[in-house]
């Protein structure tokens, strides 16, 4: 994406949050010394960020914190320079780190006796009319509550999802990997303290085995994460030997999966996708969430037909809610999920009585309803990003599905309550 569309894309971000949710937010690019704020940032925010020295300290503050967010996959919640509470969210088209979009200037019940004192010793070095115009400005500041907090930091990170400057599959992924990585600390942490414990993990395979048999998916999770620790701890977390390591679990996995029914081609081919993973990975984050991965996707599956004619269904609605932006087929759907294209039409129609083109149009007509209600796109942008061919084609089958041309739904949103009440 190009410097221009990426900054008018991220302009409109924040025009939708200034919308929608009220609030001021502003943007710092990572690498330029760009800021674009909306008009709803209150007095204090916009003299720090006219102020050069107070403007640099805001955006170390959110630079810092855009790195935080873009390894967590979330928004990350943090206390500026002077002390006021800010939520960052990273911007990463395209997967790259492109700066951070910050809501700040809140403060929890009962701070606000103490931030004058704050800004006394934070900005002791300023000029004393420039400290007493900050102070001035400290009734534009913002209480706020931990959950109303929480809530904006979800509206926008999905506003950013809407508009196509993240990936929601991105993020998520970010997001396990780092909640599994906090999962391995803590068990790493408790085996380094108990001395007494053997660091020999070849006598946990058969625990291994019997954990992934059983249907308790948090026991499953807990004991991987206690298992990739003890490995990092054997192997002193050399990238080299925790893969040696972990392509003995891989073919263990595939001896299970055999044995319990799965053709011997399936098994063995899923083994050498997720071999061609590990020889990519070059962290040992990056290694642990692969074998955990495909330990879940083992984990997941059932001896139950039944259960696994659900999972072809849940599996094929999942891709759609992924792809429904792009020219979508049986054939496109069968090569995503790995399933025929028989088993694909006979699971949803047996499961859904639908077919996969009435799911595609309802997941279609969802995500054109949230960008209606949350940008400020044309219609025909919105038609095109949500699959349709052009506007004619998107109205005529919006009009079908929600009784209103998605013009008429917009203007609905936008009606005063007394008038919708009439």
């Amino acid at each position: 994406m190009k410097q221009d569309e990426f900054h008018a894309e991220v302009q409109a971000i924040l025009r939708n949050i200034e919308k929608f949710a009220g609030k001021g937010a502003f943007y710092h690019d990572l690498y330029d010394n760009i800021c674009l704020k909306n008009g709803r940032v209150c007095a204090f925010c916009t003299m720090c960020l006219d102020q050069l020295a107070t403007a640099s300290l805001c955006r170390s503050t959110t630079c810092s914190a855009t790195m935080h967010s873009i390894s967590s996959g979330e928004p990350y919640f943090q206390r500026c320079w002077a002390g006021l509470i800010c939520m960052t969210i990273a911007l990463a088209p395209g997967k790259t780190c492109r700066g951070g979009l910050s809501l700040g200037g809140f403060y929890f019940e009962g701070e606000n006796q103490d931030l004058e004192d704050i800004l006394k010793q934070r900005l002791s070095h300023l000029p004393e009319q420039i400290l007493s115009r900050f102070i001035l400005q400290l009734p534009s500041l913002t209480e706020i509550s931990p959950s109303e907090l929480r809530g904006l930091g979800t509206f926008a990170l999905e506003s950013t999802f809407s508009c196509g400057i993240n990936s929601d599959l991105f993020f998520k992924r970010q997001n396990q990997k780092y909640l599994q990585q906090r999962k391995i600390a803590e068990a790493f942490a408790e085996l380094r303290a108990n001395t007494s414990q053997s660091n020999d993990v070849t006598g946990d395979i058969q625990q291994l085995v019997s954990v992934l048999e059983h249907n308790d998916r948090e026991a499953a999770m807990q004991f991987i994460s206690t298992y990739m620790a003890k490995i990092l701890l054997a192997c002193n977390w050399n990238l080299i030997k925790l893969k040696a390591h972990l392509r003995v679990i891989l073919s263990i996995i595939t001896s299970q999966e055999i044995l319990r029914g799965t053709e011997w081609t399936t098994a063995i081919s899923r083994e050498l996708r997720y071999i061609t993973k590990l020889e990519k990975a070059e962290t040992t984050e990056n290694c642990c969430y692969e074998i955990a991965e495909i330990a879940m996707e083992y984990f997941s599956k059932t001896k139950d037909d039944d259960n696994a004619k659900e999972t072809i269904t849940n599996r094929t609605i999942n891709w759609l809610q992924l792809h429904y932006h792009e020219n979508v087929n049986l054939n496109t759907i069968a090569r995503g999920i790995g399933a025929s294209v028989s088993s694909i039409v006979h699971h949803i129609s047996r499961n859904l009585g639908k077919t996969y083109k009435e799911i595609l149009g309802e997941i279609r007509i969802t995500e054109a309803k949230k960008l209606l209600a949350t940008t400020s796109l044309e219609i025909t942008e919105i038609g095109i990003r949500c699959g349709f061919y052009d506007q004619s084609h998107f109205t005529k089958a919006f009009k079908k599905a929600a009784n209103m041309t998605p013009g008429q739904f917009r203007h609905f949103l936008t009606l005063p309550k007394d008038e919708i009440l009439k």
